[in-house]
């Protein structure tokens, strides 16, 4: 894929439970991304460092903690903690609509300012 359809949406999770990113929001986060009219993108979850400045151009070394933004286990496998920083990597068609859902659930699951 040519990085024309890839975009990057970095987040940190600022949950008031403290509990961080948790199975329902996953799960909603999932049945969006694997929604079959997505099926040619792909959705990369990357587990950031705790000194990432989300301002700033995010540079990846290549040995964070990934997974696959379709699938609840893998997601689920990051382990996403309160104040952790992440980012999704998207690549294909509908990246843009993709994003704007994907901030949609974490808003309306008080995860993000």
């Amino acid at each position: 894929m040519n990085n024309e359809n890839k975009e990057i949406y970095a987040v940190q999770i600022l949950d008031k439970a403290k509990v961080g990113l948790h199975a329902r929001p996953v799960a909603k986060i999932v049945a969006i991304t694997s929604d079959k009219k997505y099926q040619d993108t792909t959705v990369e979850v990357i587990k950031l460092a705790d000194n990432t400045d989300l301002n700033n151009e995010i540079s990846f070394t290549g040995e964070e903690p990934k997974a696959n933004g379709k699938s609840i286990l893998s997601f689920i496998g990051l382990a996403v903690k309160n104040e952790n920083k992440i980012a999704f990597i998207i690549q294909g068609p509908n990246c843009k609509e993709i994003i704007t859902a994907i901030k949609k659930v974490l808003k309306d699951e008080n995860l993000i300012a």
